[in-house]
């Protein structure tokens, strides 16, 4: 649904409806963006709509002895339709971790970029040899860069007191086996151990990762190796995989653990161990050293926090590259309906969803939060909805499904033999929103999939009766054998025969026995018209 309108004539008399009259009663207390609310009072008081001031223009009568104001409120899509584009999911996730990260580099920075950013403003990181930033990347991160010939990355971590713990993150994909061990994360520390690496060791048949830490004379003080297997993996080539790599002060040891995991399969694995008598310190540096060993390698989302991140419970967050997909049956982020929810918790307006259908969504991309909401009622076939009181349902929207829009018990019974309906009560028999060929695209700003259409063969709409109404649609759903249904819904409703009622209007003032059917009433509520006037159909 667009977003809700209400407006209301007010008397200005005494000019409090202007923000700007200093002498207005409201001064100060009454501007655009102003929350709304219209009341019923019959019984208990009803919140009818709630909104925000979105126009306030000032009239009069010609000879000033009327001063009135023509309020316009405006519900919350509206403003929400000039949203910020969202970052990517995982800048989304790693961003906004409880103990957000001392330095973040995304390195979704565009092909021409000369360095990779800093996410909250510190030092970018820079690179020697021949870069190519924006290649290629996963669902839920922008592209990233390829270490095209010889590359090496180097970022500074800003200054921060020690405690105890650190972690760091990463996302990289390896196309194949180097030619040789190759460093694939180095860090340095102020702690004893002052650098610590990650070393892919290629071994044909399975592949070795050491974890390697040295003390300030570069004498090696840990060198913990594990054959590499996630899953059903036994080699880390041509997927993306996220590491994280935790340290924790533990008396005068320092235990650390490295994980991995493999969203498609929900598997994880992790290489974990003790450097007795050694001490933690804060990260001051991350890099991959420059080597041609890295040739064709993808890396990106380089973070470091200094706490512990709960022993690679980070881990499954940073897979929501996979969830936020809809592939990933491991963190549920599956259909319309739990996307909607999760999107709405984030931005702190949730979403109600009565029965929305499980429809499996594709990756989610970068848009507005109302924008990626209406992908969710696209997929769902559903009817996005502003909530009429929020601070009583804790909810701001309403995302409900086709299903449950029809099949509904009738909450308004309006008969026109009984004067229950005034005018205007125009019933339009046209062809606006006729619709008997239909193509239905599996797109999203992350990318486009294959199309499907379906064009109407029985009852009186058909093209062979009435002429082609085409129509295209993009819908973000996890699989192209999804179109055919999306295309086939939309073809069901633009056949459906009869007349359209653009309005309906109730004089509740001359029927205010009406009144508590019509409070019970949400917008979608299914209403019912009997007794229609002579020449239309008998059905409701």
């Amino acid at each position: 649904a667009p977003p809700s309108t209400c407006r209301f004539t007010v008397d200005n008399g005494d000019g409090r409806w202007v923000p700007t009259n200093p002498t207005g009663a409201w001064y100060g207390q009454i501007d655009l963006n102003t929350p709304v609310r219209v009341k019923v009072s019959e019984g208990s008081a009803s919140v009818r709509w709630t909104g925000f001031l979105s126009a306030l223009p000032t009239s009069w009568s010609p000879a000033q002895a009327d001063r009135y104001v023509q309020v316009t409120g405006s519900g919350i899509m509206q403003r929400l339709e000039r949203g910020t584009v969202f970052r990517s999911p995982m800048v989304r996730t790693v961003s906004t971790t409880s103990t957000p990260p001392r330095a973040y580099w995304p390195a979704e920075d565009a092909s021409n970029a000369t360095t990779l950013a800093e996410f909250f403003g510190g030092p970018p990181m820079t690179w020697t040899g021949n870069l190519t930033p924006a290649l290629d990347g996963p669902d839920g991160s922008l592209p990233l860069p390829e270490f095209t010939t010889f590359v090496g990355v180097k970022g500074d971590v800003p200054s921060h007191p020690a405690t105890g713990a650190w972690s760091l993150s990463v996302l990289f994909n390896i196309p194949a086996a180097p030619s040789g061990d190759t460093v694939i994360l180095r860090w340095q520390t102020s702690g004893t151990l002052t650098m610590w690496q990650i070393v892919l060791s290629p071994g044909g048949v399975t592949d070795t990762l050491i974890i390697e830490a040295y003390d300030s004379a570069g004498t090696k003080q840990v060198n913990d190796s594990t054959t590499f297997t996630v899953g059903s993996l036994t080699e880390p080539y041509g997927i993306w995989l996220p590491m994280v790599m935790t340290a924790q002060q533990d008396g005068a040891d320092v235990d650390y653990r490295c994980e991995l995991f493999y969203a498609p399969e929900g598997a994880g694995t992790a290489n974990s161990g003790t450097a007795a008598a050694f001490t933690t310190g804060v990260v001051s540096g991350i890099s991959v050293p420059a080597t041609a060993k890295t040739n064709g390698m993808l890396f990106g989302h380089w973070a470091v926090w200094d706490i512990n991140v709960n022993d690679g419970l980070l881990l499954w967050d940073l897979a929501a590259i996979e969830g936020y997909t809809g592939l990933n049956t491991v963190l549920g982020d599956l259909s319309a309906a739990t996307r909607a929810s999760r999107l709405g918790l984030e931005e702190g307006l949730p979403v109600s969803l009565p029965a929305l259908d499980e429809i499996a969504m594709g990756a989610q991309g970068t848009e507005t939060f109302l924008a990626l909401l209406r992908e969710c009622e696209a997929a769902g076939n559903g009817r996005l909805f502003e909530r009429m009181d929020p601070a009583a349902t804790d909810k701001w929207f309403r995302l409900s499904s086709h299903e449950w829009l029809t099949n509904q018990a009738v909450a308004l019974t309006l008969d026109h033999d009984s004067g229950h309906l005034s005018d205007p009560f125009q019933p339009t028999y046209d062809d606006q929103e006729r619709i008997n060929d239909v193509t239905a695209t599996r797109a999203s700003t992350v990318g486009t999939g294959s199309s499907a259409r379906v064009v109407a063969t029985s009852g009186k709409l058909t093209p062979e009766l009435v002429g082609v109404y085409p129509a295209s649609v993009n819908v973000n759903v996890a699989a192209d054998a999804q179109l055919p249904d999306q295309a086939g819904w939309r073809v069901n409703v633009g056949t459906a025969e009869g007349p359209r009622y653009p309005l309906v209007t109730i004089d509740l003032a001359h029927k205010p026995g009406l009144i508590p059917d019509w409070i019970g009433c949400d917008i979608g509520s299914r209403t019912q018209i009997t007794n229609p006037p002579q020449g239309l159909p008998p059905d409701d």
